[in-house]
């Protein structure tokens, strides 16, 4: 930890969810990005046909949300705690607060989640090179 998670821990909110509890839901506005501190997650796309496909699960210390609060798109994918997990949650005011009174922290938050973005495409190019 350094200066800038110090100044964004002040803006995030912690809640527990438990165990089959939703973080967010599909089709809802992505109005918040969620950091997963400890336990587990998985995300669900649910197309128009078919049960939920699940697409992925996360540990903790990452993060989920993060597309379409950046897009401004409503959720792309249900995220549901396959276990009592901790989470911290930015609301787009505390971004634009944060972005005001730490600006540093804003964009240590900004680079964290590029290279976020940057690691999950790298993982679906590999999957899809591998499915070829």
């Amino acid at each position: 930890r350094g200066p800038a998670a110090d100044a964004l821990g002040a803006w995030l909110a912690r809640t527990e969810t438990p165990a089959g509890e939703a973080v967010c839901l599909q089709g809802a506005p992505s109005d918040a990005m969620f950091f997963i501190a400890s336990g587990r997650v998985s995300i669900f796309f649910q197309g128009p046909e078919g049960p939920p496909l699940r697409l992925r699960t996360a540990l903790g210390r990452t993060v989920v949300g993060e597309a379409g609060f950046f897009t401004g798109a409503a959720r792309g994918a249900s995220v549901i705690a396959e276990e009592r997990t901790e989470v911290w949650t930015l609301t787009r005011e505390a971004l634009d607060a944060l972005k005001v009174e730490a600006p540093s922290a804003a964009l240590a938050l900004e680079e964290l989640v590029i290279r976020t973005l940057a690691d999950r495409l790298g993982f679906a190019n590999r999957e899809v090179a591998a499915l070829q």
